[in-house]
């Protein structure tokens, strides 16, 4: 599927970060925490990080390219 996706030019724009650790986001709706504050530094935590990262950066291009 992803490789369709990915070869449509003029489909939407694949993420390059995927989503992971799964299990420990399904947990925000049983504990009320985001990883972040369950383990600051965890696999979580970062896979966060990244997604913001890329989210914003493609933002602020598709922003400049306006």
């Amino acid at each position: 599927m992803r490789e369709t996706v990915e070869s449509d030019k003029d489909g939407p724009p694949i993420l390059r970060c995927a989503l992971m650790e799964r299990a420990v986001f399904s947990e925000i709706h049983i504990t009320g925490k985001v990883p972040r504050q369950v383990d600051p530094e965890g696999h979580a935590a970062n896979n966060v990080r990244a997604l913001t990262a890329e989210i914003l950066e493609r933002t602020a291009a598709l922003r400049d390219a306006a």
